[in-house]
């Protein structure tokens, strides 16, 4: 009898501590599956919020540099309407051209890449901005462009040709800059190839510096030296004008 009693005993004994053994890994269990934000340590917490404020500031540096960048290039783009303006003022007064002929003398310089001062210069040579001035060889306008030049320039922009449209400001700066920058293109920035060329065709230009290949700068004549001469001093004229 004792002994079914000890047996009973250490059997409620053994199925106590499974319970409470239970109890236990259940609770540690529980414990290793909270969500992360119920396990998080107040240092964590720290650094979290931390963190946020960090991603907010980096937020509104970037709208203030954005918003900055956008104010810079508003700032940019009314200096450069401000430096073109004083251009064509500036053409306006030593080409006597009117505002119109100056904004497009500007845009055609812009729009080939040529020095609007090296432009100012070749009509200064070629025809003291005199729009209805005709040369000793039938040279017409503020560029002095031959007819037979003209109108293979006129066929190649696909646009109607007649030498009295020559005089015309507008015109003739399309058609003799169109003429330079191909010249240009052609001698790689040589200016004084392209411009002695200008002036005196390319095959007199091969002639030209076959008869003075002795020399250092063949291509050099009295006309590119006069131009370049011209493109300096308004640009030096505009330049001292700030």
């Amino acid at each position: 009898m004792k002994k079914k009693i000890c047996l009973i005993l250490i059997v409620i004994s053994l199925l106590g501590f499974g319970a409470i053994l239970n109890s236990y890994n259940n609770s540690q269990t529980k414990i290793s599956l909270k969500p992360n934000n119920e396990t998080i340590s107040e240092n964590d917490k720290k650094d979290i919020s931390l963190n946020i404020k960090y991603e907010k500031k980096v937020k509104h540096i970037s709208k203030e540099v954005k918003s900055n960048s956008e104010s810079v290039k508003e700032k940019n783009d009314e200096i450069d309407i401000n430096e073109d303006n004083r251009k064509i003022d500036f053409i306006i007064k030593e080409a006597k051209l009117t505002k119109k002929e100056a904004k497009y003398l500007l845009s055609e310089c812009e729009e080939k890449n040529l020095n609007i001062y090296l432009i100012l210069g070749l009509m200064k040579v070629e025809s003291n901005f005199n729009p209805e001035l005709v040369g000793t060889s039938g040279e017409r306008g503020l560029g002095q462009i031959m007819d037979c030049t003209a109108k293979a320039l006129a066929k190649n922009l696909n646009i109607e040709y007649d030498p009295d449209d020559l005089f015309d400001p507008k015109y003739n700066i399309h058609l003799f800059t169109t003429h330079l920058k191909y010249l240009k293109g052609y001698y790689k920035n040589d200016m004084h190839k392209t411009l002695t060329a200008y002036n005196r065709g390319q095959n007199g230009l091969e002639k030209y510096v076959a008869s003075r290949d002795h020399r250092k700068y063949p291509a050099r004549s009295i006309y590119s030296k006069r131009v370049l001469e011209y493109t300096t001093k308004y640009k030096n004229k505009y330049e001292n004008e700030k």
